[in-house]
């Protein structure tokens, strides 16, 4: 996993917002962007699966 993934999983936990990304959108960046989307997303599928 990207650690900007794991940082997205590991906000999602810690209660953040997916708002919360702390990468800007470029096209240098944008890669980032959606690495951290995903593991924000995917931290809030596990959660729902264990309800």
């Amino acid at each position: 996993m990207l650690s900007e993934k794991i940082e997205g999983y590991n906000a999602y936990w810690k209660g953040k917002t997916k708002s919360s990304n702390p990468y800007h959108w470029s096209d240098e960046t944008w890669w980032m962007v959606e690495s951290w989307d995903e593991g924000w997303v995917e931290a809030e599928d596990e959660d729902y699966d264990d309800d």
